[in-house]
């Protein structure tokens, strides 16, 4: 959905010779008449109003056994004293999601009920067995993007399924070689869903940038 965006409330539309007046949404114009001492009349400019979507790895786990057991690998205790350091860091963020979509296997579905208890969020915990290895990548970007314009959404899940994920946002495909670590963050801005997921990747941290920041 494209709105408009003025630096000041009263703007004109390029070419149409009309002057408008922002409301208090900033999401809607009023007509009005056109001033003879506006001197500086102000450019409207089409702005698509984007999401945010954000990209965290799982914490440690135990071993794999490479069994079918693997599902129920859960955080270590390093595993879980890391994720709560990287909470605490987007809490101290004022980081809040409009949803918090976790891989069901355990070692992901743990991270998420952490990050989401120290944000005071568990009502936004969902899982996408998509996030799960193994899962189609659009399926999870069409998924995040649901919630439209302005949220911002938080996905946790797995190697090399993420990594494959924040490829195919930014570039198209799934060829870019992009190593995101256990209990690592990425942040994808503008990010949309028309006929395929686009955005702009604006960070990518590691667990020991994310607490050096602190």
């Amino acid at each position: 959905m494209v709105h408009w965006q003025a630096i000041q409330n009263r703007i004109v539309m390029p070419g149409s010779g009309k002057t408008y007046q922002w409301i208090a949404d900033r999401k809607q114009l009023i007509d009005q008449p056109p001033s003879s001492h506006d001197e500086n009349p102000h450019i409207l400019i089409p702005v698509l109003l984007c999401m945010d979507l954000f990209i965290l790895r799982h914490g440690k786990a135990g071993k794999s056994s490479g069994g079918p057991d693997d599902a129920a690998r859960a955080l270590t205790r390093t595993g879980k004293d890391g994720i709560s350091q990287v909470a605490a860091w987007m809490k101290a963020q004022k980081f809040s999601f409009d949803i918090i979509a976790a891989s069901p296997l355990q070692r992901a579905f743990g991270t998420a009920t952490i990050i989401a208890s120290v944000l005071g969020q568990k009502d936004k915990l969902v899982t996408w067995d998509e996030l799960a290895p193994g899962g189609d990548p659009d399926t999870v970007c069409r998924k995040a993007a649901q919630p439209g314009n302005d949220a911002k959404v938080l996905i946790i899940g797995h190697k090399p399924g993420l990594s494959l994920l924040i490829s195919r946002i930014i570039s198209g495909d799934l060829n870019c070689s992009i190593v995101i670590s256990k209990g690592g963050l990425a942040k994808i801005r503008n990010y949309t869903f028309r006929s395929r997921p686009a955005g702009e990747l604006q960070w990518l941290l590691t667990p020991k940038q994310i607490l050096a920041m602190r």
